[in-house]
């Protein structure tokens, strides 16, 4: 019997020890796994902080897209104001007199744009005050004859 109580308290002995050098083994992966999570926890920062600021500057680009959309939907407006202005000079003079009486006026307000590339862009009023002239004149014209 003390051979066998001998025999348990060596098989307790190498238990024990296997179960402290298992308790090391644990202890150095949760280690290993919490230093792990702690840098993944920085590098989804990390990232969650790089969206942000692709996020910020997808949001700048767009809203600098937009502006120029519509500055470009301005100018694009302009010329086919312009076009129409030009489409309606040459209508008008059509209806001009040899002596040139009637349209003259009308074209002191057509110009070559700052650019030298086509016509100035004219105004609504430009255009109202063109059509007035134009109305007023003719009239008197064929009132003389």
């Amino acid at each position: 019997m003390a051979v066998g109580v001998q025999d348990l308290w060596e098989l307790s002995k190498r238990v024990g020890d296997e179960v402290r050098r298992l308790e090391s083994i644990c202890e150095r992966q949760q280690d290993m796994h919490q230093s792990a999570l702690r840098e993944l926890d920085d590098n989804l920062g990390d990232a969650f902080g790089s969206l942000q600021l692709l996020g910020d500057g997808i949001h700048t680009v767009s809203g600098k897209i937009v502006h120029v959309g519509e500055e470009l939907e301005a100018v694009n407006l302009r010329k086919t104001q312009a076009e129409a202005a030009i489409e309606l000079s040459r209508h008008f003079e059509a209806f001009d007199s040899a002596d040139g009486d009637v349209l003259p006026p009308f074209y002191d307000l057509i110009e070559t744009s700052t650019y030298g590339t086509g016509p100035a862009v004219l105004s609504t009023h430009d255009l109202h005050k063109a059509a007035d002239i134009i109305q007023v004149r003719r009239p008197m014209r064929h009132a003389g004859k």
